[in-house]
Order: C-alpha cells, then sequence, then structure tokens
C-alpha cells in the first residue's frame, strides 16, 4: 500500500490516496479517502518529507517578552472567577504535528500573561498526557516527546492525555467547583471529522468524541456566568448547532464542510487561530504588535477578536461566529465577567469611589436609598446619606445608685449595608456590590445578675447591648480589688475581692468607620445587703479559674496539710456544682485534700462550688469558658 496525503498542511479530515499494489499480479487499485491510515511514522517515506526551518523570530520563546509586558495592567481583578480548558487531541503521534502544541502554548501564555488566569484555573487535555514517549511530529521529520511545560516556567502544565474519559473527568471536576459568577474558555486544536451535514467529530487520542458528545460534556457547567468556545480543527463550525446556548460564544476556525489549514510559511502554528490568538493577546507571537480594539474602549471583546481573525485569514476557509445573545460577544472578553471594585465600606456622611471593570460600553449606575451616587462613565463617587449614630453626652441615674456617663447613640436603626449596581442596558452585562453603611453601636450596659457574696466579695456579670453583631472588648477601672474575666463577645464577669466604692465599665467595638464605646460607672460596689460568710469555713482553693477542661482542687482548713496523699484516715468531702439559677451540674464524693473535677461537659458561665465534710462548708465561684 502506499499512502498519499493530497493537502499536507492541512488539518485532517482531508482528500487523501490510498493506492494498493497486488503483489502477486501487479494490478493496481485507488481508493480516494479522508483520513490517514495508523502510525505512519513506523511505515518508510518513499518520498523524503519536506524540511521546514522555522525563523528563530517565530520561536514560542519569544512569546510575550517585552512587546507584551504594557498588556500586564489588564490582568483581571477577577481572575479567581476565570477558567479554561486547552484540548488538542493530535490523532497519533505522525499526525500530532508541533503546530498544535504551538497552538496551546500561546494560548496558555496568554491568558496567564495578559489575562492573570491562575495555573491552577487551567486544564490542559493534549496527546497522551505526560507519557514520555514521543507523540508529536516534528516539521524536520522527527519526533518527540511533548514537553509538559507549555509556558516556559519549569512547572508542568498538561495534566490529561486526551481521551474521552479525561474529558469527562476535567468536566465532572468544573461542574463541582464552578458557580453563576465563574466564565470558562474552551480552546480546541488539532484534527476533526465529519459524518455528513452538521455532524462533526474532534479528533482526540487514538479516538475521536463527536459534537453531540462534546457538547453533553461543556453542557455540565451551563449554569456558570459565560462560556467562550474557540475551535481550529476541520469542520469545527458542525459543532455549533450542539454548543449553541444562552450566554455563549463560539468561534470556528471553517464551517462543518471545510478543511481548516496549517500557515504558510512555516506551517508552525494553524491560520485561524493563530490570528486569533494575536488579536486577543494584541501582539502575535513573535513579538509584532496588533490592534484589534476597533472601538478602541481598552478591551478586546470577544466579537473584535474573531472579526481581526476572519478578515487576516488567508486561507481557503470560512470561519464561524455565534453569540447568544449577539450583543454577548461584543461585551465578553478574556477578562471575564464585569465587576466593581473599591472600598468595602462607606462611613456615614462619608464617600467613597468606586469602579466598574470589564464593561465594554455605557455603563448606567443605580444604588440603594441610603446612599447616593454621580458618576460618569464607569466610575462613581457614592455618598451615605445616613447620619448613623449621633452620639450625646448624658448622665443616667440608676437604680442602684449607679450613675452611668456615656455617649449614647440615638439613632441605631441606619440599615448595616446598602448597594450599587453598574449594568449595561438592555443586556445581562451587570455587577452588584453590597457596602458597609453603617458603624457598629452599643446602646446600652445591662447588668445581668448580682450574685450571692464570695467570702467578703461578690460577683457582678454584664453585658453590652450592639446596634449591630459585633466582638465586644471590656475594660474596667479601678483594676484593684476585683478579677475581671470576658465571657463571651457581648458579655464580661467582675469579681470584687475586696470593696470597691465605684468602678467605671468600659464597652469598646470596632468596624471600618472606627471604635465606638460605651461607659458606665457604677456605685455600691461594697454590697452592704451581701451577708457576709462565717468564719471558720472550709478554706480551699481551686485552678484554673477560668476553666475550660478540669480543675484542681485544694482544700486547706485545719484539718490537716494538703499533702494529696489519700489514705483512710483522710476526709471524704461533698462536693456540689450548680449553676446560678441553682441547677445541680454536680454533685459526688471527693477523699483527700488534692482532687480534680471535671467541667469539660459544663456549659460557659458561672458556677457555685460547694465543698463540705459533713460540719463545715466552704463555696467559691467557678467560671467556666470553653
Amino acid at each position: 500500500m502506499v499512502f498519499i496525503d493530497k493537502k499536507p498542511f492541512q488539518n485532517w479530515w482531508h482528500d487523501c490516496l490510498y493506492i494498493f499494489i497486488d503483489v502477486n499480479s501487479g494490478n493496481v487499485r485507488a481508493v480516494e479517502m479522508k483520513y490517514p491510515p495508523k502510525f505512519l511514522q513506523t511505515n518508510y517515506d518513499l518520498i523524503q518529507q519536506q524540511t521546514i526551518d522555522v525563523p528563530q523570530n517565530a520561536s514560542m520563546r519569544n512569546l510575550l517578552t517585552q512587546s507584551l509586558s504594557s498588556q500586564l495592567n489588564n490582568v483581571s481583578n477577577n481572575s479567581l472567577n476565570n477558567y479554561a480548558v486547552i484540548i488538542s487531541g493530535g490523532f497519533d503521534p505522525y499526525n500530532n504535528w508541533v503546530r498544535y502544541w504551538n497552538d496551546c502554548s500561546v494560548m496558555y501564555k496568554v491568558l496567564k500573561s495578559v489575562y492573570g488566569y491562575l495555573d491552577n484555573h487551567i486544564y490542559v487535555i493534549m496527546a497522551d498526557g505526560t507519557n514520555a514517549g514521543a507523540d508529536r511530529h516534528l516539521m524536520n521529520g522527527q519526533y518527540d516527546s511533548s514537553p509538559v511545560d507549555i509556558d516556559g516556567d519549569g512547572k508542568a502544565d498538561i495534566q490529561y492525555a486526551a481521551t474521552k474519559a479525561n474529558l469527562t473527568t476535567v468536566f465532572n471536576l468544573l461542574k463541582s467547583i464552578l458557580s453563576v459568577n465563574d466564565n470558562l474558555f474552551i480552546f480546541t486544536t488539532d484534527h476533526g471529522g465529519t459524518n455528513g451535514g452538521n455532524n462533526s467529530t474532534m479528533e482526540l487520542w487514538n479516538e475521536k468524541i463527536t459534537d453531540a458528545e462534546f457538547a453533553s460534556e461543556v453542557n455540565k457547567v451551563s449554569f456558570i456566568n459565560s462560556i467562550n468556545i474557540v475551535m481550529g480543527q476541520c469542520y469545527s463550525g458542525g459543532f455549533i448547532d450542539n454548543l449553541a446556548g444562552n450566554n455563549r460564544v463560539i468561534a470556528t476556525a471553517c464551517a462543518a464542510n471545510e478543511e481548516s489549514n496549517a500557515m504558510p510559511p512555516y506551517y508552525d502554528y494553524d491560520e485561524f487561530l493563530y490570528h486569533w490568538t494575536s488579536a486577543i493577546a494584541e501582539s502575535t507571537p513573535s513579538g509584532n504588535s496588533v490592534n484589534a480594539d476597533s472601538n478602541q474602549d481598552g478591551i478586546v471583546s470577544i466579537n473584535e477578536t474573531f472579526t481581526y481573525a476572519n478578515s487576516h485569514d488567508t486561507r481557503n476557509e470560512t470561519p464561524q461566529y455565534f453569540s447568544q445573545p449577539t450583543i454577548l460577544g461584543q461585551l465578553l472578553s478574556l477578562k471575564g465577567s464585569p465587576t466593581i471594585t473599591g472600598p468595602t465600606s462607606v462611613c456615614p456622611c462619608t464617600s467613597g469611589t468606586f469602579t466598574a471593570e470589564n464593561f465594554p460600553g455605557t455603563v448606567s449606575w443605580t444604588c440603594s436609598d441610603n446612599l447616593s451616587l454621580t458618576y460618569i462613565d464607569n466610575k462613581a463617587t457614592v455618598t451615605n446619606k445616613d447620619v448613623g449614630l449621633i452620639l450625646e453626652n448624658s448622665s443616667v441615674q440608676t437604680t442602684d445608685n449607679s450613675q452611668s456617663f456615656a455617649l449614647h447613640p440615638l439613632i441605631l436603626e441606619s440599615p448595616p449595608t446598602g448597594w450599587i449596581k453598574a449594568e449595561i442596558s438592555g443586556t445581562s452585562f451587570a455587577a452588584t456590590k453590597t457596602i458597609t453603611t453603617n458603624m457598629v453601636g452599643i446602646s446600652s450596659i445591662e447588668e445581668l445578675a448580682i450574685d450571692p457574696p464570695l467570702d467578703g466579695g461578690y460577683i457582678r456579670s454584664y453585658r453590652a447591648q450592639t446596634s449591630i453583631t459585633a466582638d465586644v472588648e471590656w475594660t474596667v477601672t479601678p483594676i484593684i480589688g476585683l478579677l475581671f474575666t470576658k465571657l463571651n463577645n457581648t458579655d464580661c464577669l467582675l469579681e470584687f475581692t475586696q470593696s470597691v466604692p465605684s468602678f467605671t465599665l468600659t464597652a469598646t467595638t470596632n468596624n471600618e468607620c472606627g471604635p465606638y464605646t460605651f461607659s458606665k460607672t457604677i456605685g455600691n460596689s461594697s454590697c452592704p445587703t451581701c451577708p457576709k460568710i462565717a468564719s471558720g469555713v472550709i478554706d480551699y482553693t481551686f485552678s484554673p479559674n477560668p476553666a475550660s477542661a478540669e480543675v484542681s482542687v485544694e482544700v486547706l482548713d485545719n484539718a490537716g496539710s494538703s499533702s494529696g496523699v489519700a489514705s483512710a484516715t483522710e476526709p471524704t468531702y461533698t462536693v456540689q456544682i450548680t449553676d446560678m439559677s441553682g441547677n445541680p451540674a454536680y454533685n459526688g464524693k471527693k477523699k483527700g485534700k488534692k482532687f480534680n473535677l471535671s467541667v469539660s461537659s459544663l456549659k460557659n458561665g458561672v458556677y457555685n462550688v460547694t465543698v463540705s465534710d459533713g460540719e463545715k462548708t466552704g463555696q467559691g465561684k467557678l467560671v467556666v469558658k470553653h
């Protein structure tokens, strides 16, 4: 058999000829075909393959160097929402021409260097994957293994062999991690086939996938913000009817009944994909500047990219384009979906500046009722109309003879947030940003309880009432004569070890609009109505206090030393733990003057601890804080 490739620089499938020679009779039979035999690299070439020397200035090593450094300012601020899949099947080693690797390498570099896509957001499915065997056909007739590092940063980028199973794996993964705010870009190259009409196929590695099968994989992520697809293989136009859908833009190198072509004179790229990637990067791989931004708005839209590639494609192919809605391709770019950048909060009576990004076209703005705005094009100045918290000095006499000196918030009903929205009228292109508009205010400090005495002292707990959920920091003065404990984000506990004429308790909250405090001065801290505990009671200590897991108790009464060595002669103590409402939390007996109590199962709070030997009793307060 003799195989003749009639169009050696077209992508498959295209016209070729199989000539069969009967070795006995010498009869010859020629068969017209559209696809090559497998594993041609193992056969002997009757005619020496054409060797093409690719000039150095067209080398992949020169891509995105000085000529593209100016594009780095276009890196998307919402790159976390942008994902890409790059696919090059190759078919087999003989037909896996080096230009397909080049096409993918250019695209990968553009995504990263120009548009800020993250490495782990780009999925590369190529030829035999990470297999070290020879799978790539060079233009000098030699073979090598496709380099897995396709952007030259020293890290492997090819993750998967081009099989249907791996396509399923990748799109299942994307389905699990993408959300409605994300954008997906799909780039395919190498060979394609046709079953007639719009029924096209795409070659993978030693297998093929139909347009319907490929659409089934892509449609797994149809719920996301946008899908942008570029296809370079033969008959790629036949994929459009299967892939078409809302919020999608599709560009193909040729119609459903056409082959696509390599780019002369060196055939190191595909014609359409070369011009498409040059347009979106605003530079050719060799560094020549390209201006595809026809409306000069600073963003190369997908529609502008296709228009440029279509007008510069000189080969015998008819690039195809689809956009739904029609205007989407004019608005969408590889930067992804529109977003609003600016501060996260605008405090009362102040303003903030916001920018609408990735909005090709005229932007209009709206905002919530508690905000006002002025804007020019994609810039908006937002002012918080609310006066927020009006603070007033006051002194309030309380029922327990204490006085409260504070800056009292008079207005707490201001909404905690507002919003601004940027949109292009008549389209689905819009972005909304939520803004914190209110400060965290404290309206009062409330006393929770006056607790039973603790051997000449007592415990009080307090809670700060906040206008917005926030963490409260506490301070107390003077600090002599009391122990201070913060229980949770709003409550605190004070344990007085001696009489204090008065003390001032201050609660402080903080957010983007600054710190705000509320102070309460409390008298009668000597607690004259609290009965004293009689002398001669059991004296004991426990630590730590507050406790989270276990408390060590040591009895120090006159019954003997606290050696901690249990024996038959050492007393047995009854131990009770109750909460502040008198509900029992623990009741048991302990032997010896040193023992441990587990409090890991108790809720946060203050507990009474009673230790008795049947004649004498000791009481104390234990704070449990996990």
